[in-house]
């Protein structure tokens, strides 16, 4: 017999069923006490299932496809019962001041499914700093989300024959225009036919989880490493990264991850998990050079630590970070550095030390990355750690200088920050100054064990004005440095390019069991080889 019998009607059938029986099995007992707990069961059932609901288009990681999804408007965590107004970002149509309401987006499937994306990913990076013991979410950069901006690439609606940027989405830092950062969704387009054969990437980016979570990974990124640093290559492979971690999909921007992409036929996805070369040193300036290369290998490093660990520590390195940081080496050390820090509090010193080892032999080496881990084994720890003195033995130099005639070697901070041996001239009172660069060099050529042994380097004038005497000089001494710089200027550098190609020789000396280095010309012609300068056994 039903107790309740007007409590029928109330949630779901499960959940009414699954009360009686509690309900029947503990009848002798605390009868009371369970009438409550069922009542309550049921009308929370009953809330539930009359909470507003609204249809967003979700990615599913299992299935690794888009489905229509209905979700509890509460999943959205909306600041505002009337308006899209969320605790860090607010939602505009256009350039329009007013924020969309509530109302209005519940009726529009895409901007709820870029309302959810962009909460998510606000979640998961609150999710990363929670993990981290970092509880200030309220520190989040706030920002002005704008759906259907108008300057946002569109070639329907805004085109400009001297911009040559085609983001279909953006995010613009703060500016004495604007206090808060905002990201730009381009609006929605299409020509029948035209777009299926388009050779331009032509997608609704605000119903693109992986274009809405890049974007948004530029306002974290960039409070760390500056507003500024959207469009350079640290910072866009970090949002690709975390694009695809939040996607837990190493695949971007193509018909499986952005649906409006299915109508093109000729635009490749992005794949973060193909075959990595080697770091080349032009993506710091120009990452269009390549675009795969930073995101890649952090989806690898994912690969090799899992993704919790992976979120942390790079996340962790980004703070790490500043405007000027580079991605090799600054982040890949302050990436190594956060993992130690991470690792040691739950695997202790010992395997910790040893696993990063393994990373680093494992990952980043054989990609041309060394980090401090890997300093023992580089030319970095065979050059002296002082200034070295050493007498010119150019025997032509003697025609300029009638007393102390030396060169000054700087190798204090030859590093991987800094791939560069600094030298002075020092004829009686006056000095020049030059720099041998080897920045030029892949990050393996600077390993002891390569097959290579020697490193090529950039001879040159370490002033911009070389020909220009230090203030303070004497007229004697000016005429003298002007002597100096034509001497080196004739008998050391090509004319053209007031540079000289270096190498820097390194080999092992079984005997004295360490490395002997040699600075020389790399044509043996030039100087007679009277410019070598030797740089170990100080």
């Amino acid at each position: 017999m039903n107790p309740f019998p007007k409590l029928k009607n109330f949630g779901n059938d499960s959940l009414w069923q699954a009360t009686m029986i509690f309900k029947f099995l503990n009848r002798s007992r605390h009868s009371f006490q369970f009438a409550i707990l069922c009542f309550a069961l049921t009308s929370v059932s009953q809330i539930l299932a009359n909470e507003p609901k609204v249809s967003i288009l979700d990615w599913e990681t299992n299935k690794r496809k888009f489905m229509t999804r209905e979700i509890p408007i509460t999943e959205l965590h909306l600041s505002s019962e009337k308006k899209l107004i969320f605790e860090h970002f607010e939602i505009h149509r256009g350039m329009s001041e007013e924020i969309i309401s509530l109302e209005e987006a519940m009726k529009d499937k895409r901007i709820m499914t870029l309302v959810y994306h962009l909460s998510k990913a606000e979640q998961n990076f609150i999710g990363i700093l929670d993990k981290l013991d970092q509880k200030d979410a309220k520190s989040l950069p706030r920002a002005i989300i704008r759906i259907d901006a108008p300057f946002a690439f569109s070639p329907n609606e805004y085109t400009d024959k001297n911009v040559k940027l085609r983001n279909t989405a953006l995010t613009i830092p703060p500016s004495q225009f604007n206090q808060d950062s905002e990201i730009w969704f381009g609006q929605k387009w299409s020509f029948p036919g035209i777009s299926l054969f388009a050779s331009d990437r032509i997608i609704d980016t605000a119903s693109c989880p992986d274009a809405i979570y890049h974007e948004y990974a530029h306002l974290i990124t960039g409070k760390y490493m500056g507003e500024n640093s959207i469009g350079r290559s640290l910072s866009e492979g970090l949002s690709d990264y975390f694009a695809a971690s939040f996607l837990d999909y190493p695949s971007l921007y193509d018909a499986r991850t952005c649906p409006e992409v299915k109508r093109q036929l000729f635009v490749r996805g992005f794949q973060l998990q193909n075959a990595l070369g080697l770091y080349n040193p032009n993506i710091e300036s120009n990452f269009k050079s390549d675009f795969h290369f930073i995101p890649s290998l952090l989806w690898k490093y994912r690969l090799f630590v899992g993704k919790e660990m992976a979120d942390k520590t790079i996340l962790k390195a980004v703070q790490k970070s500043d405007p000027s940081t580079r991605f090799y080496p600054e982040f890949v050390d302050n990436l190594s550095k956060s993992l130690f820090e991470e690792m040691i509090k739950t695997k202790g010193e010992s395997f910790t030390k040893e696993y990063i080892s393994f990373i680093e032999r494992d990952l980043f080496i054989p990609h041309g990355l060394i980090t401090q881990v890997s300093y023992e084994n580089s030319v970095f720890s065979q050059t002296p750690n002082q200034t070295i003195h050493l007498p010119n033995i150019d025997d032509r130099s003697k025609s300029i200088c009638k007393g102390p005639n030396e060169w000054e070697i700087h190798t204090e901070d030859f590093s991987t920050k800094d791939p560069s041996v600094r030298l002075k001239w020092k004829c009686d009172s006056v000095s020049i100054a030059l720099i041998v660069d080897f920045s030029n060099n892949v990050p393996t050529q600077f390993l002891l064990d390569q097959p290579q042994t020697f490193l090529t380097g950039n001879l040159k004038f370490a002033s911009i004005s070389p020909n220009v005497p230090p203030t303070g000089y004497s007229h004697a001494e000016k005429t003298q440095y002007g002597k100096m710089f034509q001497f080196i200027k004739s008998k050391y550098l090509f004319y053209r390019t007031q540079e000289q190609d270096m190498r820097l020789y390194y080999k092992r000396d079984p005997i004295l069991d360490r490395y002997q280095l040699s600075l020389e010309f790399a044509y043996p012609g030039i100087g007679n080889r009277e410019f070598a300068i030797p740089l170990s056994g100080f």
